[in-house]
C-alpha cells in the first residue's frame, strides 16, 4: 500500500485525528461510561469534575481520563459540503451542531398495529414541539430494518415522512371495520406483495425468531450511529419480547439481515431445546449480552416504551370518530402484559430506562432529551489487561450526598482474535448485505471513475479505532475490504481483499494524522446501481461501511 503525502479530500483531517479517541495496543480497552445523575426529586446535578468522580470495575478503582459534558461534545468540528463523487459515515457530515441524537424505531415485529397507530398519534404531537437542535431518525423494524427518515432537525419532513409511512393508519372519521380492513391491507403491504407467500413467513416467525430479528436490528441501528460522539438515544416503542434464559451450552443463534428482507437465521435451536423453551419465545443469555455489548460500545442508550397499553386521549369533534370503539378495535394490551418486563430489563442494562403501563408517551420522550441535555460522559481505560469473556461491573459513585446514578450495568471482556464464535465471514457478509451502514470505523471514499468495465476509487480510513501493535518498532495491524456492487433487483456480486499492515514510525505519525490512503480497481457488475465499500478491524472485529451511487452503465 502506497502512503501519500498529500491528502486526496478536503477538511482538516490532523483536528480530526485530534478529536478521535487515543489508540492503544490491542492489549488496552477505553470504555465510555455516559451517566445521568439527579437529586431525589429528578433535579439534575450540574457542574461536576473529574474530581468530583471515583469509577470502579470489578470494585477496584479506576483512573478516569474525562469527563466530558453535552456542551463540550456539541462543539464539533463540521464538515463542510462535500464535493462531487465524494462520500462519507463520517459524524460531521449531520446537519448540523446538535444538542441531542434520536432514534425512534417503530417496532412492528412485537407490536399490533393498534398500538402502533395510537403510538404515531403522541410521536407527531413530540415532533410538533422539537428543539431546531435536536437530530431525529425513525426506523421501522419489521422482517427487515428498514430506515424511514436519516436524522434531521427538520420537523416538517419527519412529520410528513411518518404521516407516509406503511402501518400507520390514520382512524380519524373510520369505522371499526374499516380500521380493521385497512390494517390487514397495511399489513400485507408492509410484509411484500405476495400475500400467499408472505402469510407462510408470518407463521413461520415464531417468537424466537422475533427475538433474535429484534436483537439483531437494534445492534444494526447501534453500529450504524457508533461513530457518532457522545450519548445517542434509541428509543425503541413496543410491546417488547418475552425473555427466557436457557443454560449457556446451548448454541447461539446469529441474524444475517439483508434489505430486502432475505434473512438468514443460522444455529437456530434444536427440537429439544424448543421444548426446553416451554412454548415462550428463547433468547440466548449470550445472544443478548452480545447485542447489549454491541449497543453500548456504540455509546447508545435504550429507552424502551411499552406501547400495548397505549389507546387515543383525544375527543375528537369528528363525524364517525368514536374513541372508545376505535380503542376497543385496536387490540388493547393489559398493562400488566408480561412482555413489558423485557423492555424495562434491556433498557436498564444500557443505563436507560424502560416505561410499561403508561397511556401517554409525551411526557417520557421529553424525559429522554433532558437526560441528553445534562450527562456526564467518564471515560477510562481498564486496568484489567485479561480478555476472558467476563462480565465486569462498573459503578460510577460521587461525593455528593444524596444523588442518584444511572448508567450501563458493565461490559463482557471478548477478545476478538480469540474469541470461538468470531465470524470474520459472517461479519463481512453482514457489512454488505445490511439495510444501513455502520460507522465505528470511519471512511471517507472519492469515486475517481466508473466507465467501461471497471470501477475506480480512492479511500481514506480514519486509523483513530485500528487495532495497531507495536513490534520491534514497526506498527502491524490488519484490515479486511470488502466491496459489494448492489442490483435493484437484489442481486449483489462482491469481491474481498485482506490488507496487512506494517509502519514504520515515521509512516504511523503520518497515518494517525491523515488516515490510511488507499485506492482500488474493481470489475463493475453490469446491473449494479450501488457500491458499498465496508472495511473490518481484524484485531477488534470494528466494521465501517459506507455507500457510492453508481450512475448508470
Amino acid at each position: 500500500m502506497a502512503l501519500s503525502s498529500a491528502l486526496l479530500f478536503t477538511g482538516d483531517s490532523k483536528a480530526a485525528a485530534e478529536q478521535q479517541d487515543p489508540v492503544f495496543s490491542t492489549t488496552t480497552r477505553l470504555v465510555e461510561v455516559s451517566t445521568i445523575i439527579t437529586d431525589a426529586k429528578g433535579v439534575y446535578a450540574t457542574g461536576l469534575t473529574r474530581d468530583d468522580f471515583s469509577l470502579l470495575e470489578d470494585g477496584k478503582p479506576q483512573r478516569i481520563l474525562q469527563v466530558l459534558t453535552e456542551p463540550v461534545l456539541r462543539d464539533q468540528r463540521r464538515l463542510a459540503q462535500l464535493p462531487p463523487n465524494v462520500y462519507t459515515n463520517r459524524p460531521e457530515a449531520l446537519p448540523h451542531p446538535h444538542r441531542s441524537i434520536n432514534v425512534l424505531v417503530l417496532d412492528y415485529l412485537n407490536s399490533t398495529w393498534g398500538a402502533q397507530t395510537a403510538t404515531r398519534e403522541q410521536i407527531l404531537r413530540f415532533l410538533r414541539a422539537l428543539d431546531g437542535e435536536d437530530l431525529v431518525a425513525i426506523y421501522s423494524m419489521g422482517n427487515t430494518l428498514s430506515l424511514l427518515h436519516d436524522f434531521t432537525s427538520d420537523r416538517k419532513s419527519l412529520i410528513e415522512r411518518l404521516e407516509k409511512s406503511p402501518g400507520m393508519l390514520s382512524v380519524l372519521g373510520k369505522s371499526e371495520g374499516e380500521i380493521v380492513a385497512e390494517s390487514s391491507a397495511r399489513w400485507l403491504n408492509l410484509m411484500g406483495e405476495e400475500h400467499g407467500s408472505n402469510e407462510r413467513f408470518y407463521q413461520s416467525t415464531s417468537q424466537r425468531a422475533r427475538t433474535l430479528l429484534t436483537l439483531q436490528s437494534l445492534s444494526l441501528i447501534a453500529r450504524h450511529i457508533a461513530g457518532f460522539p457522545g450519548r445517542k438515544n434509541l428509543i425503541w416503542l413496543s410491546n417488547g419480547f418475552p425473555l427466557n434464559i436457557l443454560t449457556p451450552e446451548h448454541t447461539s443463534p446469529k441474524v444475517i439481515m439483508s434489505t430486502n428482507g432475505g434473512n438468514r437465521i443460522d444455529n437456530m435451536p434444536s427440537p429439544a431445546e424448543i421444548a426446553a423453551g416451554a412454548g415462550s419465545a428463547t433468547l440466548f443469555q449470550d445472544s443478548m449480552d452480545r447485542a447489549i455489548d454491541t449497543i453500548c460500545a456504540a455509546g447508545v442508550v435504550v429507552y424502551g416504551m411499552q406501547v400495548g397499553s397505549l389507546y387515543l386521549l383525544e375527543d375528537r369533534n369528528i363525524p364517525g370518530y368514536d374513541r372508545r370503539l376505535t380503542n376497543s378495535s385496536f387490540g388493547y394490551v393489559p398493562p400488566g402484559f408480561a412482555q413489558g418486563t423485557s423492555l424495562v430489563t434491556f433498557s436498564e442494562r444500557t443505563g436507560g430506562l424502560g416505561q410499561v403501563r403508561s397511556t401517554s408517551l409525551e411526557g417520557a420522550l421529553r424525559s429522554v432529551l433532558s437526560d441528553s441535555r445534562h450527562y456526564y460522559l467518564l471515560t477510562y481505560q481498564t486496568s484489567n489487561p485479561r480478555f476472558d469473556g467476563k462480565f465486569r461491573k462498573i459503578e460510577v459513585r460521587v461525593n455528593r450526598p444524596g444523588l442518584r446514578i444511572r448508567h450501563r450495568a458493565g461490559y463482557t471482556a471478548h477478545d476478538p482474535a480469540k474469541d470461538p464464535s468470531r465470524d470474520v465471514q459472517g461479519d463481512l457478509e453482514e457489512a454488505g448485505r445490511s439495510p444501513v451502514t455502520q460507522s465505528a470505523l470511519l471512511l471517507t471514499a472519492q469515486a475517481l471513475s466508473a466507465e467501461g468495465n471497471s470501477i475506480q476509487f480512492a479511500l481514506q480510513i480514519d486509523a483513530a479505532k485500528v487495532s495497531f501493535r507495536s513490534e520491534n518498532d514497526v506498527w502491524v495491524g490488519a484490515l479486511d475490504l470488502v466491496f459489494y456492487q448492489k442490483s435493484p433487483d437484489g442481486k449483489m456480486a462482491w469481491s474481498k481483499t485482506a490488507l496487512p499492515l506494517k509502519l514504520t514510525a515515521e509512516q504511523y505519525s503520518t497515518v494517525m494524522r491523515k488516515g490510511l490512503l488507499y485506492r482500488h480497481t474493481i470489475e463493475r457488475a453490469s446491473s449494479a446501481t450501488v457500491l458499498r465499500v465496508g472495511v473490518r478491524d481484524s484485531g477488534s472485529g470494528l466494521v465501517g461501511t459506507l455507500d457510492i451511487p453508481l450512475s448508470k452503465p
